[in-house]
Protein backbone atom coordinates (compact mmCIF):
# COMPACT_ATOMS: atom_id res chain seq x y z
CA UNK A 1 0.00 0.00 0.00
CA UNK A 2 1.29 3.40 -0.83
CA UNK A 3 -0.17 6.84 -0.20
CA UNK A 4 0.12 10.22 -1.82
CA UNK A 5 -1.06 13.07 0.39
CA UNK A 6 -2.24 16.49 -0.76
CA UNK A 7 -1.60 19.05 1.99
CA UNK A 8 -3.92 22.00 2.38
CA UNK A 9 -3.62 25.12 4.57
CA UNK A 10 -5.94 28.01 5.21
CA UNK A 11 -4.92 30.04 2.22
CA UNK A 12 -7.13 32.80 0.75
CA UNK A 13 -6.90 34.88 -2.39
CA UNK A 14 -8.33 38.34 -2.34
CA UNK A 15 -8.58 40.04 -5.70
CA UNK A 16 -8.33 43.84 -5.59
CA UNK A 17 -8.53 44.11 -9.36
CA UNK A 18 -8.14 42.01 -12.47
CA UNK A 19 -4.38 42.57 -12.52
CA UNK A 20 -3.40 42.80 -8.80
CA UNK A 21 -3.69 39.93 -6.34
CA UNK A 22 -2.90 39.81 -2.64
CA UNK A 23 -2.21 36.69 -0.63
CA UNK A 24 -3.56 36.48 2.92
CA UNK A 25 -1.61 33.97 4.96
CA UNK A 26 -2.62 33.22 8.56
CA UNK A 27 -4.53 36.49 8.78
CA UNK A 28 -1.54 38.64 7.78
CA UNK A 29 -1.74 40.67 4.56
CA UNK A 30 1.25 40.30 2.37
CA UNK A 31 1.40 41.95 -1.06
CA UNK A 32 3.22 39.82 -3.54
CA UNK A 33 4.30 41.30 -6.85
CA UNK A 34 5.50 38.10 -8.44
CA UNK A 35 4.84 34.58 -7.22
CA UNK A 36 7.09 31.84 -8.64
CA UNK A 37 6.06 28.24 -8.20
CA UNK A 38 9.02 26.46 -6.63
CA UNK A 39 9.34 23.63 -4.17
CA UNK A 40 12.40 25.36 -2.73
CA UNK A 41 10.45 28.52 -1.94
CA UNK A 42 7.38 26.76 -0.60
CA UNK A 43 7.97 24.12 2.03
CA UNK A 44 6.16 22.52 4.92
CA UNK A 45 8.65 24.08 7.33
CA UNK A 46 7.45 27.56 6.32
CA UNK A 47 3.85 26.60 6.91
CA UNK A 48 3.01 26.80 3.23
CA UNK A 49 1.52 24.12 0.98
CA UNK A 50 3.09 22.46 -2.03
CA UNK A 51 0.14 23.15 -4.34
CA UNK A 52 -1.55 26.54 -4.71
CA UNK A 53 -5.12 26.42 -6.04
CA UNK A 54 -6.08 29.33 -8.21
CA UNK A 55 -9.51 30.87 -7.69
CA UNK A 56 -10.45 28.69 -4.69
CA UNK A 57 -11.40 30.01 -1.27
CA UNK A 58 -9.30 27.79 0.94
CA UNK A 59 -11.43 28.60 3.98
CA UNK A 60 -13.86 26.05 2.62
CA UNK A 61 -14.02 22.74 4.38
CA UNK A 62 -11.86 19.97 2.87
CA UNK A 63 -12.65 17.53 5.68
CA UNK A 64 -14.17 14.25 4.66
CA UNK A 65 -12.66 14.38 1.14
CA UNK A 66 -11.43 10.82 1.30
CA UNK A 67 -14.75 9.63 2.66
CA UNK A 68 -16.74 10.76 -0.37
CA UNK A 69 -18.19 7.84 -2.25
CA UNK A 70 -18.12 7.46 -6.00
CA UNK A 71 -21.79 8.35 -6.39
CA UNK A 72 -21.24 11.72 -4.76
CA UNK A 73 -18.27 12.37 -7.02
CA UNK A 74 -20.32 11.62 -10.13
CA UNK A 75 -23.15 13.82 -8.90
CA UNK A 76 -20.81 16.72 -8.34
CA UNK A 77 -19.20 16.27 -11.73
CA UNK A 78 -22.57 16.43 -13.43
CA UNK A 79 -23.26 19.77 -11.81
CA UNK A 80 -21.15 22.20 -13.81
CA UNK A 81 -21.88 25.07 -11.43
CA UNK A 82 -20.69 23.14 -8.37
CA UNK A 83 -17.71 24.87 -6.75
CA UNK A 84 -17.85 23.74 -3.14
CA UNK A 85 -15.42 21.11 -1.90
CA UNK A 86 -12.55 19.77 -3.95
CA UNK A 87 -14.24 18.83 -7.23
CA UNK A 88 -13.45 22.15 -8.94
CA UNK A 89 -10.18 24.03 -9.05
CA UNK A 90 -11.97 27.22 -10.15
CA UNK A 91 -15.51 28.30 -10.78
CA UNK A 92 -17.23 27.83 -14.11
CA UNK A 93 -17.40 31.57 -14.81
CA UNK A 94 -13.72 32.05 -14.33
CA UNK A 95 -11.46 31.69 -17.36
CA UNK A 96 -8.07 30.25 -16.43
CA UNK A 97 -5.62 29.91 -19.27
CA UNK A 98 -1.91 29.54 -19.72
CA UNK A 99 -1.66 33.28 -20.14
CA UNK A 100 -2.50 33.53 -16.41
CA UNK A 101 0.82 31.95 -15.56
CA UNK A 102 2.70 35.22 -16.11
CA UNK A 103 2.32 38.69 -14.69
CA UNK A 104 2.05 40.21 -11.27
CA UNK A 105 0.30 38.17 -8.62
CA UNK A 106 -0.35 35.22 -10.91
CA UNK A 107 0.38 31.65 -9.85
CA UNK A 108 2.50 29.49 -12.17
CA UNK A 109 1.06 25.99 -12.36
CA UNK A 110 3.38 23.01 -12.87
CA UNK A 111 3.54 21.48 -16.35
CA UNK A 112 3.84 17.79 -17.11
CA UNK A 113 6.97 17.00 -19.17
CA UNK A 114 6.24 14.08 -21.51
CA UNK A 115 9.90 13.14 -21.92
CA UNK A 116 11.00 13.16 -18.27
CA UNK A 117 7.82 12.64 -16.23
CA UNK A 118 6.09 9.88 -18.20
CA UNK A 119 8.22 7.06 -16.80
CA UNK A 120 6.94 7.61 -13.25
CA UNK A 121 4.10 10.16 -13.29
CA UNK A 122 3.44 12.19 -10.14
CA UNK A 123 0.23 14.22 -10.14
CA UNK A 124 -0.49 17.56 -8.47
CA UNK A 125 -3.59 19.69 -8.44
CA UNK A 126 -3.19 22.43 -11.03
CA UNK A 127 -0.74 20.46 -13.21
CA UNK A 128 -1.14 21.13 -16.93
CA UNK A 129 -0.95 18.56 -19.76
CA UNK A 130 -0.58 19.17 -23.48
CA UNK A 131 -3.87 17.48 -24.35
CA UNK A 132 -6.34 14.85 -23.21
CA UNK A 133 -4.44 11.96 -24.79
CA UNK A 134 -1.23 12.84 -22.93
CA UNK A 135 -3.14 13.05 -19.67
CA UNK A 136 -4.78 9.64 -20.18
CA UNK A 137 -1.43 8.11 -21.14
CA UNK A 138 0.11 9.49 -17.94
CA UNK A 139 -2.75 8.07 -15.83
CA UNK A 140 -2.34 4.64 -17.43
CA UNK A 141 1.41 4.75 -16.87
CA UNK A 142 0.80 5.71 -13.23
CA UNK A 143 -1.44 2.66 -12.80
CA UNK A 144 1.14 0.35 -14.39
CA UNK A 145 4.03 1.80 -12.40
CA UNK A 146 2.18 1.61 -9.08
CA UNK A 147 0.45 -1.69 -9.91
CA UNK A 148 -3.09 -0.43 -9.40
CA UNK A 149 -6.13 -0.78 -11.68
CA UNK A 150 -7.18 2.65 -12.94
CA UNK A 151 -10.49 2.98 -14.79
CA UNK A 152 -11.66 5.95 -16.82
CA UNK A 153 -15.11 6.58 -15.42
CA UNK A 154 -16.12 9.57 -17.51
CA UNK A 155 -14.46 11.03 -20.61
CA UNK A 156 -15.75 13.62 -23.05
CA UNK A 157 -14.38 16.46 -25.14
CA UNK A 158 -13.89 18.67 -22.08
CA UNK A 159 -13.11 16.53 -19.03
CA UNK A 160 -11.57 13.23 -17.95
CA UNK A 161 -12.48 11.42 -14.73
CA UNK A 162 -10.53 8.34 -13.59
CA UNK A 163 -11.05 6.20 -10.48
CA UNK A 164 -9.45 3.15 -8.91
CA UNK A 165 -11.18 -0.16 -8.22
CA UNK A 166 -14.37 -0.21 -6.16
CA UNK A 167 -13.80 0.71 -2.54
CA UNK A 168 -10.54 2.61 -3.16
CA UNK A 169 -10.67 6.38 -2.51
CA UNK A 170 -8.17 7.21 -5.29
CA UNK A 171 -9.53 9.38 -8.08
CA UNK A 172 -8.43 12.16 -10.41
CA UNK A 173 -10.37 14.70 -12.42
CA UNK A 174 -9.03 16.97 -15.16
CA UNK A 175 -10.70 19.26 -17.64
CA UNK A 176 -9.79 21.71 -20.34
CA UNK A 177 -7.97 24.78 -19.04
CA UNK A 178 -10.36 27.17 -20.76
CA UNK A 179 -13.68 25.62 -21.70
CA UNK A 180 -14.67 28.66 -23.74
CA UNK A 181 -11.61 28.36 -25.99
CA UNK A 182 -12.00 25.16 -28.04
CA UNK A 183 -8.65 25.68 -29.75
CA UNK A 184 -6.83 25.30 -26.43
CA UNK A 185 -6.60 21.54 -25.83
CA UNK A 186 -4.53 21.75 -22.64
CA UNK A 187 -5.86 19.72 -19.73
CA UNK A 188 -5.47 20.68 -16.06
CA UNK A 189 -5.91 18.56 -12.95
CA UNK A 190 -8.76 20.08 -10.95
CA UNK A 191 -9.14 17.44 -8.25
CA UNK A 192 -6.95 14.59 -7.04
CA UNK A 193 -6.95 12.10 -4.16
CA UNK A 194 -3.84 9.94 -4.18
CA UNK A 195 -4.58 7.32 -1.50
CA UNK A 196 -4.93 3.59 -2.16
CA UNK A 197 -6.26 1.09 0.34
CA UNK A 198 -5.44 -2.31 -1.18
CA UNK A 199 -2.42 -4.44 -1.99
CA UNK A 200 -0.71 -4.57 -5.38
CA UNK A 201 -1.59 -7.34 -7.83
CA UNK A 202 0.15 -9.35 -10.54
CA UNK A 203 -2.30 -8.28 -13.27
CA UNK A 204 -3.17 -4.85 -14.60
CA UNK A 205 -5.71 -3.91 -17.25
CA UNK A 206 -3.61 -0.94 -18.32
CA UNK A 207 -0.62 -3.17 -19.15
CA UNK A 208 -1.93 -3.84 -22.66
CA UNK A 209 -0.08 -5.52 -25.49
CA UNK A 210 0.36 -2.09 -27.15
CA UNK A 211 2.09 -0.77 -24.04
CA UNK A 212 4.33 -3.85 -23.84
CA UNK A 213 5.26 -3.53 -27.53
CA UNK A 214 6.36 0.05 -26.95
CA UNK A 215 8.37 -0.85 -23.83
CA UNK A 216 10.22 -3.80 -25.41
CA UNK A 217 10.57 -2.34 -28.91
CA UNK A 218 14.36 -2.04 -28.63
CA UNK A 219 14.71 -5.75 -27.89
CA UNK A 220 12.80 -6.64 -31.03
CA UNK A 221 14.98 -4.22 -33.01
CA UNK A 222 18.09 -6.01 -31.76
CA UNK A 223 16.58 -9.48 -32.23
CA UNK A 224 13.48 -9.88 -34.42
CA UNK A 225 13.40 -13.55 -33.34
CA UNK A 226 13.01 -12.57 -29.68
CA UNK A 227 11.08 -15.56 -28.17
CA UNK A 228 7.72 -14.94 -26.55
CA UNK A 229 8.70 -17.14 -23.60
CA UNK A 230 11.66 -14.85 -22.90
CA UNK A 231 9.35 -11.84 -23.25
CA UNK A 232 6.94 -13.23 -20.65
CA UNK A 233 9.81 -13.84 -18.24
CA UNK A 234 11.18 -10.33 -18.77
CA UNK A 235 7.78 -8.76 -18.08
CA UNK A 236 7.53 -10.73 -14.85
CA UNK A 237 11.02 -9.71 -13.72
CA UNK A 238 10.82 -6.06 -14.81
CA UNK A 239 7.24 -5.19 -13.88
CA UNK A 240 6.06 -8.12 -11.71
CA UNK A 241 3.16 -8.82 -14.07
CA UNK A 242 1.98 -12.21 -15.24
CA UNK A 243 0.99 -12.27 -18.92
CA UNK A 244 -0.16 -15.10 -21.16
CA UNK A 245 1.77 -16.44 -24.15
CA UNK A 246 -1.06 -15.41 -26.48
CA UNK A 247 -0.70 -11.82 -25.28
CA UNK A 248 3.07 -12.00 -25.76
CA UNK A 249 2.46 -13.22 -29.32
CA UNK A 250 0.31 -10.14 -30.03
CA UNK A 251 3.10 -8.01 -28.57
CA UNK A 252 5.62 -9.61 -30.92
CA UNK A 253 3.46 -9.09 -34.01
CA UNK A 254 2.85 -5.44 -33.19
CA UNK A 255 6.51 -4.78 -32.32
CA UNK A 256 7.71 -6.37 -35.58
CA UNK A 257 5.20 -4.25 -37.50
CA UNK A 258 6.67 -1.18 -35.79
CA UNK A 259 10.23 -2.28 -36.60
CA UNK A 260 9.85 -3.79 -40.08
CA UNK A 261 6.59 -2.20 -41.15
CA UNK A 262 3.23 -3.89 -41.55
CA UNK A 263 2.38 -6.07 -44.53
CA UNK A 264 -0.40 -3.70 -45.49
CA UNK A 265 1.95 -0.73 -45.39
CA UNK A 266 4.57 -2.51 -47.48
CA UNK A 267 2.11 -3.58 -50.17
CA UNK A 268 0.93 0.03 -50.44
CA UNK A 269 4.49 1.07 -51.38
CA UNK A 270 5.01 -1.43 -54.23
CA UNK A 271 4.85 1.28 -56.91
CA UNK A 272 7.54 3.28 -55.12
CA UNK A 273 9.65 0.14 -54.67
CA UNK A 274 9.52 -0.81 -58.34
CA UNK A 275 10.23 2.77 -59.39
CA UNK A 276 13.30 2.83 -57.15
CA UNK A 277 14.57 -0.40 -58.73
CA UNK A 278 14.25 1.02 -62.23
CA UNK A 279 15.99 4.28 -61.30
CA UNK A 280 18.89 2.61 -59.48
CA UNK A 281 19.23 -0.33 -61.92
CA UNK A 282 18.48 0.98 -65.42
CA UNK A 283 17.35 -1.77 -67.77
CA UNK A 284 15.74 -3.88 -65.05
CA UNK A 285 12.37 -5.48 -65.70
CA UNK A 286 9.62 -4.81 -63.15
CA UNK A 287 6.05 -5.90 -63.85
CA UNK A 288 3.06 -5.53 -61.55
CA UNK A 289 -0.19 -7.32 -62.40
CA UNK A 290 -3.43 -6.28 -60.73
CA UNK A 291 -6.82 -7.93 -60.64
CA UNK A 292 -9.56 -5.30 -60.21
CA UNK A 293 -7.12 -2.98 -58.43
CA UNK A 294 -6.00 -5.83 -56.14
CA UNK A 295 -2.45 -7.21 -56.10
CA UNK A 296 -2.09 -10.44 -58.05
CA UNK A 297 1.47 -10.89 -59.35
CA UNK A 298 4.83 -9.14 -59.41
CA UNK A 299 7.94 -9.91 -61.49
CA UNK A 300 11.45 -8.49 -60.90
CA UNK A 301 14.65 -9.17 -62.85
CA UNK A 302 17.62 -6.85 -62.33
CA UNK A 303 19.72 -5.75 -65.30
CA UNK A 304 22.93 -6.84 -63.55
CA UNK A 305 21.53 -10.36 -63.17
CA UNK A 306 20.67 -10.47 -66.88
CA UNK A 307 24.20 -9.52 -67.87
CA UNK A 308 25.80 -11.84 -65.32
CA UNK A 309 23.91 -14.89 -66.54
CA UNK A 310 25.80 -14.68 -69.83
CA UNK A 311 28.87 -15.94 -67.94
CA UNK A 312 27.03 -18.79 -66.18
CA UNK A 313 26.40 -22.35 -67.21
CA UNK A 314 23.23 -22.93 -69.19
CA UNK A 315 21.47 -24.58 -66.24
CA UNK A 316 18.51 -22.89 -64.57
CA UNK A 317 16.90 -24.17 -61.39
CA UNK A 318 13.32 -23.08 -60.72
CA UNK A 319 11.28 -23.63 -57.57
CA UNK A 320 8.58 -22.08 -55.41
CA UNK A 321 7.69 -21.70 -51.74
CA UNK A 322 4.70 -20.47 -49.78
CA UNK A 323 4.73 -17.00 -48.18
CA UNK A 324 3.77 -16.83 -44.50
CA UNK A 325 2.57 -13.24 -44.44
CA UNK A 326 -0.95 -12.05 -43.75
CA UNK A 327 -1.83 -12.13 -47.45
CA UNK A 328 -0.31 -15.47 -48.43
CA UNK A 329 0.87 -16.12 -51.96
CA UNK A 330 3.80 -18.03 -53.45
CA UNK A 331 7.34 -16.96 -54.23
CA UNK A 332 8.80 -18.38 -57.47
CA UNK A 333 12.51 -17.98 -58.18
CA UNK A 334 15.08 -18.90 -60.82
CA UNK A 335 18.80 -19.40 -60.12
CA UNK A 336 21.82 -20.44 -62.14
CA UNK A 337 25.34 -21.77 -61.46
CA UNK A 338 28.29 -19.45 -61.97
CA UNK A 339 31.92 -20.30 -62.81
CA UNK A 340 32.72 -20.94 -59.13
CA UNK A 341 29.93 -23.55 -58.81
CA UNK A 342 27.98 -21.12 -56.65
CA UNK A 343 24.31 -20.25 -56.80
CA UNK A 344 23.60 -17.24 -59.00
CA UNK A 345 20.19 -15.53 -58.51
CA UNK A 346 18.43 -14.54 -61.72
CA UNK A 347 14.87 -13.44 -61.02
CA UNK A 348 11.92 -13.86 -58.65
CA UNK A 349 8.17 -13.36 -58.78
CA UNK A 350 5.28 -13.29 -56.33
CA UNK A 351 2.13 -15.05 -57.57
CA UNK A 352 -1.15 -16.24 -56.10
CA UNK A 353 -0.18 -19.95 -56.19
CA UNK A 354 1.77 -22.62 -58.10
CA UNK A 355 -0.32 -23.51 -61.12
CA UNK A 356 0.02 -23.79 -64.87
CA UNK A 357 -1.06 -20.19 -65.44
CA UNK A 358 1.45 -18.67 -63.02
CA UNK A 359 4.32 -20.86 -64.24
CA UNK A 360 3.55 -19.97 -67.87
CA UNK A 361 3.53 -16.25 -67.06
CA UNK A 362 6.84 -16.59 -65.19
CA UNK A 363 8.70 -18.65 -67.82
CA UNK A 364 7.63 -16.43 -70.73
CA UNK A 365 9.03 -13.35 -68.96
CA UNK A 366 12.18 -15.25 -67.95
CA UNK A 367 13.03 -16.44 -71.46
CA UNK A 368 12.46 -12.93 -72.80
CA UNK A 369 14.79 -11.29 -70.28
CA UNK A 370 17.53 -13.91 -70.78
CA UNK A 371 17.11 -13.71 -74.57
CA UNK A 372 16.61 -17.46 -74.92
CA UNK A 373 15.64 -17.76 -78.60
CA UNK A 374 16.05 -21.52 -78.77
CA UNK A 375 15.73 -23.93 -75.86
CA UNK A 376 17.99 -26.65 -77.29
CA UNK A 377 21.02 -25.59 -75.25
CA UNK A 378 19.24 -24.85 -71.92
CA UNK A 379 18.61 -27.31 -69.11
CA UNK A 380 15.95 -26.65 -66.49
CA UNK A 381 15.88 -28.39 -63.13
CA UNK A 382 12.81 -28.50 -60.87
CA UNK A 383 10.66 -30.74 -58.69
CA UNK A 384 8.23 -31.35 -61.61
CA UNK A 385 5.15 -30.55 -59.56
CA UNK A 386 1.94 -28.49 -59.73
CA UNK A 387 1.58 -27.77 -63.43
CA UNK A 388 5.26 -27.26 -64.19
CA UNK A 389 5.65 -30.29 -66.48
CA UNK A 390 2.77 -29.18 -68.73
CA UNK A 391 4.11 -25.63 -68.79
CA UNK A 392 7.61 -26.72 -69.84
CA UNK A 393 6.19 -28.73 -72.74
CA UNK A 394 4.16 -25.74 -73.90
CA UNK A 395 6.68 -22.91 -73.40
CA UNK A 396 10.06 -24.69 -73.82
CA UNK A 397 9.35 -27.88 -75.77
CA UNK A 398 12.98 -28.46 -76.80
CA UNK A 399 14.62 -27.77 -73.43
CA UNK A 400 16.02 -30.50 -71.23
CA UNK A 401 13.94 -30.85 -68.05
CA UNK A 402 15.59 -32.63 -65.15
CA UNK A 403 14.23 -33.37 -61.68
CA UNK A 404 16.06 -32.41 -58.49
CA UNK A 405 17.45 -35.54 -56.79
CA UNK A 406 16.89 -34.11 -53.31
CA UNK A 407 13.22 -33.51 -54.07
CA UNK A 408 12.96 -36.97 -55.59
CA UNK A 409 14.33 -38.65 -52.47
CA UNK A 410 12.12 -36.59 -50.13
CA UNK A 411 9.09 -37.69 -52.16
CA UNK A 412 9.58 -41.42 -51.92
CA UNK A 413 11.23 -41.66 -48.50
CA UNK A 414 7.87 -40.93 -46.88
CA UNK A 415 6.85 -44.42 -47.87
CA UNK A 416 7.96 -46.91 -45.21
CA UNK A 417 9.18 -49.33 -47.89
CA UNK A 418 11.72 -46.87 -49.36
CA UNK A 419 13.69 -45.61 -46.38
CA UNK A 420 17.26 -46.10 -45.29
CA UNK A 421 20.82 -45.03 -46.05
CA UNK A 422 21.47 -47.82 -48.57
CA UNK A 423 18.60 -46.71 -50.78
CA UNK A 424 19.67 -43.05 -50.52
CA UNK A 425 23.27 -43.88 -51.51
CA UNK A 426 22.06 -46.00 -54.41
CA UNK A 427 19.89 -43.15 -55.67
CA UNK A 428 22.75 -40.64 -55.63
CA UNK A 429 25.06 -43.15 -57.33
CA UNK A 430 22.50 -43.57 -60.08
CA UNK A 431 22.04 -39.82 -60.45
CA UNK A 432 25.81 -39.29 -60.89
CA UNK A 433 26.20 -42.04 -63.48
CA UNK A 434 27.20 -40.85 -66.94
CA UNK A 435 26.24 -44.03 -68.87
CA UNK A 436 23.93 -47.03 -68.59
CA UNK A 437 25.24 -50.41 -67.54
Amino acid sequence: MHETHETYETFMFELNSEEDMEYVVDGTDSSVSSFEYSENEVSEEDGFVHEVHVGVDFKRDFNGLNNRDEGNIDASLNDENETDGVESLHTENESFSESDTDGRGKHRCPKFNDETDMENPQFKVGMNFGDKLKFKEAVRQYGIKNKVDIIFKRTDSVRVHAVCKEGCPWYIWASRVDRKDETNTSQQIKSYVGDHNYLMGFKNKNATYKWMAKIYLEKFKANPQYPITALRQDVLEDHVYKVSLSKCLRVKHLALDMVLGSHKGQYSKIYDYLGKIRSSNPGSTTILKLDNRMFERMYICLQACKEGFKGCRHIISIDGCHLKGNYGGTLLAAAGIDGNDSIYPITFVVVESENESSWTWFLLLLTTDLEIETSHNITFMSNKKKGLVETMVHVLPNAEHRICVTHLYSNFKNNAQFKGKNLKDAQWKTARATYKK
